[in-house]
C-alpha cells in the first residue's frame, strides 16, 4: 500500500467511518477511487497508447522493440492495479481481511500455471513470451477486482464510479492526441507538459474531479507528509 500514499493515509479514517457511519464510509471510498483513477489514467494511457514513444525517448536499442506490446498490455494492468489497491484498502477498513486473503491466495496459486501457459502460447504465436506473462498478470488483476467488488459492503460503489472512469479516459484521449502531435514535431519529453495540461483541463471540463475530491487529495497527502 506504500505505492499509493493516499490509500495508506486514509486507512485509519476509513476504519473509523466503517464503525461510526457506513454512509460516510461508502462516500469516502468512492471519492478515494475517483482521485486515484484520475491520477492513474494518464500513466496507464501513455503506456498503452504510446509505448513506442517511451522506448524512443529513453534511447533504448532496437532489441527493446519487443517490449512495446508488453508495455501496451502493462498499461491496462497499471490501471487495474491502482483500482485493486483502493478496493483492497476499503476491504481492510471494513474488516474483510480473511475473505480478501482467500481471494489473494487463490490468485497466487492460479498465477503460476496461468503465467506458464500464457507465456508458452504467446511465445509460439509471436515469439514473445513476455506478452503472455504480463497478460496473465492483467487477468489476475481482473479476477481480484471482481472479487474485491463482491467483498465490499453492499452499496459502496455505484454507476457513478464507472462514469467517472469513462470521463477520465475521454480526457486521456485528448492528452494522447496532443502528445502525438508534439512528439512528431520534435518536442520529445517536453510534450508531456502540454499533454498533461490538456488532460487536466479535460478532467475539469468533464467534471472528473469535484472540489471535495481535490480537498480529499490535499488532506491525505498532508497527513502522509507528517507521518
Amino acid at each position: 500500500h506504500d505505492a499509493l500514499p493516499i490509500s495508506t493515509a486514509l486507512l485509519p479514517t476509513l476504519s473509523r467511518l466503517w464503525r461510526d457511519s457506513r454512509e460516510e464510509y461508502a462516500a469516502l471510498v468512492r471519492r478515494l477511487l475517483v482521485v486515484t483513477m484520475v491520477s492513474a489514467v494518464p500513466f496507464a494511457t501513455i503506456l498503452t497508447a504510446q509505448p513506442e514513444w517511451l522506448v524512443s525517448l529513453l534511447h533504448y536499442p532496437a532489441g527493446f522493440r519487443h517490449s512495446i506490446p508488453v508495455l501496451r498490455v502493462g498499461g491496462v494492468g497499471v490501471l487495474l492495479w491502482f483500482a485493486a489497491n483502493v478496493l483492497g484498502t476499503a476491504i481492510f477498513a471494513a474488516e474483510g481481511q480473511k475473505s480478501m486473503f482467500r481471494a489473494s491466495m487463490f490468485a497466487t496459486i492460479l498465477g503460476v500455471p496461468l503465467c506458464a501457459v500464457a507465456s508458452l502460447l504467446t511465445h509460439r504465436l509471436w515469439h514473445n513470451g513476455a506478452v503472455g506473462a504480463i497478460t496473465s498478470d492483467v487477468l489476475l488483476e481482473v479476477y481480484l477486482i471482481w472479487m474485491y467488488v463482491r467483498l465490499l459492503p453492499a452499496g459502496t460503489l455505484g454507476a457513478d464510479s464507472l462514469s467517472t472512469l469513462g470521463r477520465c479516459l475521454a480526457a486521456a484521449l485528448a492528452m494522447v492526441a496532443v502528445l502525438v502531435c508534439l512528439t512528431r514535431i520534435g518536442w520529445g519529453a517536453w510534450g508531456l507538459v502540454p499533454a498533461l495540461t490538456a488532460y487536466a483541463l479535460g478532467c475539469l471540463a468533464l467534471g472528473c474531479l469535484r472540489p471535495r475530491d481535490l480537498a480529499l487529495a490535499r488532506q491525505a497527502f498532508a497527513r502522509r507528509a507528517h507521518t
